[in-house]
């Protein structure tokens, strides 16, 4: 019986990945591919015990199959020099991460809306490129719910922000949420968490 539930789910998902490639931009298309891998690893991880990175099944395939990362960008806000003059950096020092900022905008949403997470961060030290995995997660009452972002990237020396749009599920259930972000660079591993609240929806928007 629990071997067909799990396949019951996973069919749910990969529909509800073969609709969101069919309609989405480039961009769009990046975002959905990765959430859809986060959702389908979320329930093989349940069934085989792992689960740090995603929620039961029921929230996988249930509420929270609505939950689409619409868009992804990154771009390189300060050079190299700048950045090492910034964090006063000399090149023994060796090899660096620093999580500058992180935060969600808005910070109260109605279930339907959209919100934009944005992460800040520098890296030095690492010569013609260093891959830095980038590691985002939607939390709710201290449970992972869903895995919005998932990426491996090559850094240079500079400042990086990424932003990741996602919209909130139209029957999300209310209250308090939470996006982690996890970057790791070789053995340095830095983390950061911003929140945002989901209220009730104003009769006639």
């Amino acid at each position: 019986m629990r071997k067909k539930q799990f396949h019951m789910a996973l069919a749910g998902v990969l529909c509800l990945g073969l609709a969101l490639t069919g309609c989405q931009t480039k961009g769009q298309s990046a975002g959905g591919g990765a959430l859809l891998g986060g959702l389908v690893g979320g329930i093989m991880g349940h069934q085989s015990g792992r689960t740090w990175e995603g929620a039961a099944i029921g929230a996988a395939v249930g509420g929270l199959a609505g939950l689409v990362a619409h868009d992804y960008k990154t771009r390189q806000k300060s050079s190299a020099a700048d950045t090492a003059s910034h964090y006063n950096y000399t090149p023994d020092q060796g090899v660096r991460m620093e999580l500058r900022q992180l935060f969600v905008e808005p910070k109260t949403v109605e279930p339907g809306d959209r919100v934009t997470f944005t992460v800040e961060y520098a890296t030095l030290g690492t010569g013609d490129g260093i891959m830095v995995e980038e590691n985002s997660i939607l939390k709710f009452a201290g449970d992972s719910l869903s895995k919005l972002d998932q990426r491996s990237v090559k850094r240079t020396d500079g400042t990086w922000v990424n932003t990741v749009v996602f919209e909130v599920p139209k029957d999300a259930e209310l209250g308090d949420y939470m996006v982690a972000q996890e970057l790791k660079m070789g053995t340095i591993v830095t983390t950061g968490q911003a929140s945002f609240e989901v209220v009730q929806k104003v009769a006639g928007r």
